[in-house]
């Protein structure tokens, strides 16, 4: 389990690729993201969310990095 300083970071992340806030990462804040540090295609990206996105919902959850959805 990760410590209070580990879950800080991973929130602080986690927010990086929120671009609009509303405590999900969908695949287009994934691509726009990952696009920024690392080469990616859209299919890369689908095949992440596809294995990420255990709930189907089209998005990462912000509970997948805090239990606290107000932090």
């Amino acid at each position: 389990m990760a410590d209070a300083t580990e879950k800080v970071e991973h929130i602080r992340i986690f927010k990086k690729f929120d671009a609009n806030g509303d405590g999900k990462i969908s695949a287009a804040e994934l691509e726009e993201a990952l696009e920024k540090l690392v080469s990616v295609t859209h299919d890369d990206v689908n095949r992440m969310m596809t294995e990420i996105d255990t709930d189907e919902l089209d998005a990462l959850a912000r509970t997948c990095v805090s239990s606290d959805p107000s932090k």
